[in-house]
């Protein structure tokens, strides 16, 4: 059940990112871009990059350190969600 309810978290996160209009990617990251990822701009266009190897709770926090720039308050998410965000 814990996998799952951390599971839910990331897609709860990944959904408040689409709502906020940042795009979320997976991507394989080696060479001189090798680290976890983060939030960044490509082509006017706001996104999350990350490493595709993460394991979810490290997804998490890539994703709630990225949108914890923004102004989430207009958007429901759960509890747990909202104190990873504060």
């Amino acid at each position: 059940m814990a996998g799952d309810a951390v599971q839910k978290q990331l897609t709860e996160l990944e959904d408040l990112a689409k709502n906020l209009g940042v795009r979320v990617s997976y991507e394989p990251m080696s060479g001189l871009s090798r680290g976890s990822g983060g939030l960044c701009k490509v082509r006017g266009e706001m996104r999350v990059i990350m490493d595709r190897k993460l394991k979810t709770p490290e997804r998490m926090q890539v994703l709630a350190d990225a949108l914890r720039r923004f102004d989430t308050e207009t958007f429901y998410v759960s509890p747990a969600v909202r104190r990873m965000l504060s």
